[in-house]
């Protein structure tokens, strides 16, 4: 399970507009799955999201009608559906998006503050995963989490997407992102959106969504904190009180171009803000 902002293969030069000024032309790292991992014939509230039929990205139940992912996920392409099962190849649900929203302070270079929402159509049938609110505690460091995603097993894994899991260990942690690596397991390609689950008395929370990581999917992860934009994103998000930059779709061409990579194209048709 592995998400990054990387190139798949070969770097991707797009030039996208931000909710932050200041973004530019930057080369996109592109995540596949969870190595080391195991099938996950559960976690339901973990799904994949879907463009022109094709899982390109994961995704978290958070809400009746809200899926928390990776910002990065929702400007470079579209998702149409999100889906409900462990194998998008082989049957399973899939829920119609209504809309997707994406931190107003997101920026590629960086990946600074990649967090993004897309919003249901209709109420997802699954229990949703609790956000982790309140703050870190940096003796965190150390730690072992969980992490569940439909991404490759490898960077060279060709295989139609699985939701798998594993388990790493956080190395180290800063005010926006938690570092990790493998223990054994690691996040890839199309792991990007993936939750990072850390159990607390007993129960497991979304402390983290997987945003990056080395090319080869081996020496290391970065997931944005969940703690870091939950009261100032979020939830006000999920509540009504918009503040976020909605997403629009890049030309059909691109974006079929990019699928066939394993990858997307979308481009957020939002005002600066400085």
């Amino acid at each position: 399970m592995r998400t990054a902002i990387r190139p798949l293969g070969a770097s991707l030069l797009i030039s996208v507009g931000a909710c932050a000024a200041g973004d530019s032309r930057t080369t996109v790292e592109l995540s596949s799955d969870i190595t080391s991992g195991t099938v996950d014939e559960g976690d339901s509230a973990v799904v994949a999201l879907l463009s022109s039929g094709q899982a390109y990205c994961t995704g978290t139940v958070v809400g009746d009608r809200w899926v928390l992912t990776a910002a990065h996920c929702l400007q470079l392409m579209t998702p149409s559906q999100v889906y409900l099962g462990t194998r998008p190849s082989a049957g399973g649900q899939r829920l119609q998006v209504a809309r997707t929203v994406i931190h107003p302070r997101f920026s590629f270079i960086g990946l600074q503050d990649d967090i993004g929402l897309v919003e249901l159509v209709e109420r997802a049938p699954v229990e949703p995963l609790p956000l982790m609110e309140q703050p870190l505690d940096p003796a965190i460091a150390g730690s072992t989490v969980r992490l569940i995603g439909f991404g490759t097993t490898s960077s060279t894994d060709t295989d139609p997407p699985l939701k798998r899991t594993g388990t790493a260990r956080i190395s180290a942690l800063d005010a926006q992102k938690l570092t990790l690596q493998g223990a054994p397991s690691q996040t890839c390609l199309t792991d990007s959106g993936a939750p990072v689950l850390y159990q607390l008395d007993g129960r497991e929370y979304v402390a983290g969504v997987a945003s990056s990581g080395d090319a080869q999917c081996q020496q290391y992860a970065r997931a944005v904190r969940v703690d870091a934009s939950s009261r100032d994103f979020i939830l006000p998000e999920m509540a009504g009180h918009a503040g976020g930059c909605q997403t629009a779709p890049v030309p059909s061409l691109l974006i079929l171009a990019l699928v066939l990579l394993r990858a997307g194209a979308r481009v957020r048709n939002c005002a600066d803000r400085s």
